[in-house]
């Protein structure tokens, strides 16, 4: 069993690693530039990069799916824009990381996928990792700690020598497992109402974020929480079935998010409940695309979230306003309601 979450924990260190890095980055960019402007181009590149970079690095990795290579390449970017802050080459550090982030979470999801297609625990072991390094990378890039590019090299790499030396059943390049015996109804019409759940979520935590921005204990907790129902949600939608764990989960998060987020300790578990489905979204995805497990990831994972930040640029949007709470969560329940009733692409 250890043997067999080897890999999976490998994969999820590297994607924690990626975005702690890509938070530090962006974090010390933001405080070395007075600039408004060169701070939202420099947020803007990334995230375009970052997220919106998934969707066409899926199709890339469907086209020729030798994975082992692609998370290799990501964590060599890394390096490299590690290197690259170093020489005071900071935007072009912020470039390399945004193509590494792509790559890393869309190998790195579809390689986890190959292992046990039809698992969620897997994934929220690789998803989970990534908002608690976003976080303490954000956090210590704000506060000019300069020894991290060091200690991050140091840890990368580790993980490519943990990759290298996997067993040769997880270098393998992937292969579609067959499609499940139960699929989705409406195939188009689902996979556009789960990224449009997806989006409503990451909003939520968009939103979040930038109302509790300078309290360090706060962000902190939240993302603790986040990383928490993450790398559980997976695990208890194996165990309860994925139907019985959404009617139990949504409801109360949606509760605990719509009426009482002024309140630190509610927020926090309504954020983990509501986090806990995103290794049962991803899996939801796989179903809907057997075909296209790296696109799937890249969907999930990467464009919904790049759409979910598009408010965020709007000139008049009340990033700091927690009145559209209720109704944000209000969707997301009744999505969760309608695909537990409606669709039955797993069993449970």
């Amino acid at each position: 069993m250890v043997k067999f979450l080897r890999l999976p924990l490998l994969l999820g260190l590297s994607h924690g690693l990626n975005d702690l890095i890509s938070g530090y980055l962006l974090a010390t960019y933001a405080g070395s530039h007075t600039s408004e402007g060169d701070i939202f181009m420099a947020y803007f590149v990334y995230s375009m990069l970052a997220f919106g970079g998934q969707l066409p690095a899926g199709w890339l990795l469907d086209a020729r799916p030798h994975l082992k290579p692609a998370v290799v390449s990501a964590l060599g970017l890394l390096a490299l824009g590690l290197g690259l802050t170093g020489l005071s080459y900071a935007f072009a550090a912020i470039v390399a990381v945004g193509i590494a982030s792509a790559l890393l979470h869309v190998a790195g999801g579809a390689w986890v996928w190959r292992l046990a297609p039809r698992q969620s625990g897997l994934s929220g072991i690789f998803l989970a990792p990534g908002v608690i390094g976003l976080a303490i990378g954000g956090l210590l890039g704000g506060h000019g700690v300069a020894d991290v590019p060091l200690y991050a090299l140091a840890a990368l790499a580790l993980l490519l020598a943990g990759i290298a030396w996997s067993s040769s059943r997880e270098q393998a390049p992937l292969h579609v497992a067959p499609p499940v015996a139960a699929r989705f109804d409406g195939h188009d019409a689902i996979m556009l109402l789960l990224l449009a759940a997806i989006c409503l979520r990451s909003m939520l935590w968009n939103i979040l974020n930038l109302a509790y921005a300078g309290n360090d204990t706060a962000l902190l907790l939240i993302a603790l929480s986040a990383f928490s129902g993450k790398f559980m949600g997976g695990f208890l939608a194996d165990l309860l079935g994925w139907k019985r764990f959404l009617r139990l989960t949504l409801p109360v998060a949606t509760i605990l998010l719509a009426f009482f987020a002024d309140k630190l300790p509610a927020l926090c578990i309504g954020i983990g409940l509501l986090q806990s489905a995103t290794p049962l979204t991803l899996r939801l995805m796989h179903d809907a695309l057997p075909k296209s497990p790296a696109t799937a990831v890249g969907l999930c994972v990467g464009m919904a979230i790049a759409l979910s930040g598009l408010p965020m640029y709007l000139p008049h949007f009340d990033a700091y306003s927690l009145a559209c709470f209720p109704f944000l969560c209000g969707i997301i329940l009744l999505y969760g309601w309608w695909i537990t009733r409606k669709a039955s692409p797993i069993k449970g």
